[in-house]
C-alpha cells in the first residue's frame, strides 16, 4: 500500500474482479469453514490427508472446464495420488 501497488486494483476488469472474490470466497473463506468443521469427529492428522486431493480436483476438474486432455500420464496421476491418500488414511498399521 505504501509503494502504491493498490492503484493497480482500479485497473481490473469486472471479471477480473469477480475472480478475485470468487477465489476470496470459495477458495479460502469456505475452504477453511471446512477444514475446520472436518476437524470436529477426526483427527488434524486424518484432515491433513485432504490436502493431497486440491491437485486432484483441479485436473479432474480441467478436463471439462479447460478442455485438457485426459492422458495416461494424467490418470497414472490420479491413481497414485489416491492411493497415497488411501494408504495414509487407513487405520491401523
Amino acid at each position: 500500500m505504501l509503494e502504491g501497488s493498490l492503484a493497480t486494483l482500479r485497473t481490473l476488469s469486472v471479471a477480473a474482479a469477480l475472480a478475485v472474490l470468487y477465489l476470496g470466497a470459495i477458495g479460502a473463506a469456505l475452504t477453511f469453514y471446512l477444514w475446520s468443521y472436518a476437524l470436529e469427529p477426526t483427527t488434524p492428522a486424518q484432515v491433513a490427508i485432504t490436502v493431497a486431493l486440491n491437485p486432484v480436483v483441479a485436473m479432474v476438474l480441467a478436463v471439462p472446464l479447460l478442455g485438457e486432455s485426459l492422458s495416461p500420464r494424467l490418470i497414472v496421476g490420479l491413481a497414485a495420488v489416491l492411493g497415497g491418500i488411501a494408504l495414509a488414511a487407513r487405520q491401523g498399521r
